[in-house]
């Protein structure tokens, strides 16, 4: 589908206002309507009119529709419709801000996952205190990232907040960035002194060791404490608008999935504390117990979920066939994600077991996804952001390929897909510069309409 389609439905060019867009839809919608239309198109008409003003009538999802056309709002109904996707996907810049964001992350967890290898290997080319620098740069890069997203990337001019949603003062701001750099501060105290522990140079009590991840804790837990109240206020508001009072076991539910990282951690350091002092006899397995249900259960979880969606959706008629292509390539994503992490597992468990066992055999999955997602990140996504618009009636590259994905079942090929690319004559490269800024500054001859290309 082109990116015009849904100005076509009401009649419209690009460049439109918003208030035309509106002046249209209540004149279309009164001729449409299948109360005062008994056309049996009508009331197609009128669910394509309502679709169109819909999404030409938010800002920002006009802008993903422009840039993007019907694939942008496909990503944007599988992946969630909350400001901050809009607010990412609307803006090129931000999109490359997060993609440089993941791609120095990723090279920074490979970095640490193969000194961290080498290291329990039995390497003695450096000490674990230098195998905790690239967590280290992690976190400068987190830090550099909480900043422009809090005071750095400025809100565009049309953004429009939802419904209770407001802009926080900034003093609030100041206090959240504070706390937010006293936990990464803190986490990177804990993995110091882990690693000064490792070394066995300094005497260091585990109980000693412990206090800034359980400091981490503590700030962790008191901060949560304001989205309790914030559920507190949204029951308060469905009662009074509504009169409906949630239940005990809502509310049970509510703090326990708000806190439920948080006891799984805990436990997990009781167990590590009572197995190195060995006031329980357990093996490492156990003490990591929490940890492992956690990562077998969440994956599972998630991958529930998208199944669900994705059988909504397939009961829906009238389903855009795009959204459902990215709920299938989102479900694929899950099932490779379950795979990879109790592979990871199942390994960890070996290597706990097992003195012996190479830690690289643990990593061999991280590597694959870590590979992937570093790929994607560096060449893949910006190619895909960086397609240059056509013209306005037809589609690009990306989106012709896309809509032939989606109707492959009806086709013998899938790709022999016409790339609409406006090819642009080759310019000599012996050609001076000088001259070709000459060139660009003589204005055009009125008597010369036509010109020749060079082939």
């Amino acid at each position: 589908m082109s990116n015009t389609s849904l100005y076509t439905i009401l009649a419209l060019p690009v460049t439109t206002s918003q208030e035309e867009i509106k002046r249209t839809y209540r004149k279309l919608a009164l001729q449409l309507h299948p109360d005062k239309n008994p056309d049996p198109e009508a009331a197609g008409r009128f669910r394509d009119v309502n679709k169109a003003y819909k999404i030409l009538s938010h800002k920002k999802k006009r802008k993903i529709y422009d840039k993007y056309g019907e694939t942008g709002l496909a990503l944007l109904e599988a992946y969630g419709h909350n400001s901050i996707f809009l607010d990412i996907l609307s803006s090129q810049a931000k999109v490359y801000s997060i993609l440089g964001f993941i791609s120095l992350t990723i090279a920074f967890v490979f970095a640490f996952l193969i000194m961290v290898g080498l290291k329990y290997n039995h390497a003695d080319i450096y000490r674990w205190r230098h195998c905790v620098i690239p967590l280290f740069l992690i976190k400068i890069n987190i830090i550099i990232g909480l900043y422009y997203k809090k005071f750095g990337l400025k809100r565009d001019e049309d953004h429009e907040h939802s419904e209770g949603e407001h802009e926080q003062p900034l003093h609030t701001k100041i206090v959240k960035f504070i706390v937010s750099i006293c936990k990464i501060l803190l986490l990177g105290f804990f993995e110091a002194m882990l690693a000064l522990k490792a070394e066995n140079t300094r005497r260091i009590s585990w109980i000693v060791l412990w206090v800034p991840f359980l400091a981490f804790e503590c700030i962790d837990f008191f901060q949560k404490l304001s989205k309790l109240s914030d559920i507190e206020a949204a029951y308060d508001k469905l009662k009074r608008e509504k009169g409906i009072l949630p239940s005990k076991k809502a509310r049970f539910y509510a703090v326990f999935s708000l806190y439920k990282f948080n006891n799984l951690r805990l436990f997990t350091i009781i167990l590590i504390l009572w197995k190195i002092d060995n006031i329980v006899h357990m093996t490492w397995t156990t003490a990591f117990l929490p940890l492992l249900i956690m990562a077998f259960v969440i994956p599972l979880w998630f991958l529930i979920w998208d199944l669900a969606k994705f059988a909504r959706m397939k009961k829906q008629p009238d389903g855009n066939s795009e959204n459902r292509s990215f709920v299938i390539l989102k479900l694929i994503l899950d099932v490779f994600v379950v795979m990879v992490i109790y592979l990871t597992a199942a390994l960890f468990l070996v290597c706990l077991s097992s003195p012996d066992f190479n830690f690289f055999y643990v990593c061999i999955p991280s590597f694959i996804v870590l590979s992937i997602l570093f790929l994607c990140s560096c060449c893949c996504l910006p190619i895909l952001f960086s397609l240059p618009r056509t013209a306005p009636d037809e589609e690009t590259g990306i989106q012709a390929f896309i809509k032939e994905i989606i109707e492959a079942p009806n086709r013998k090929r899938i790709l022999d897909v016409p790339c609409n690319v406006t090819r642009i004559s080759p310019t000599p490269l012996h050609r001076n510069s000088t001259r070709r800024k000459r060139e660009r500054a003589l204005p055009p001859i009125p008597t010369r309409t036509t010109s020749v290309q060079r082939h």
